[in-house]
């Protein structure tokens, strides 16, 4: 797990969209995909919905439990 990671999940988080989180993390999209499915790997579960055609991507449970602890560690980093 590693920082790039981790924003693009909490960019996902705060946008509600991949496209929109790529576009403020100035990435592609298909980089901002690889960095959450590295992570989700990493993790052992899926911590966002996403399919082809939905615009919308939402977090699955264990996004939603996931979310403090990145959100910590972004607050920390920045320390």
């Amino acid at each position: 797990m590693n920082q790039s990671e981790l924003e693009a999940f909490l960019a996902i988080a705060e946008y509600g969209s991949l496209t929109r989180a790529a576009k403020q993390l100035f990435v592609t999209q298909s980089t901002l995909s690889s960095r959450l499915e590295q992570l989700e790997k990493e993790v052992g579960a899926r911590l966002v919905s996403r399919g082809k055609g939905i615009r919308q991507a939402e977090l699955t449970e264990a996004g939603r439990n996931m979310l403090p602890m990145a959100e910590r560690w972004r607050a920390l980093y920045e320390e």
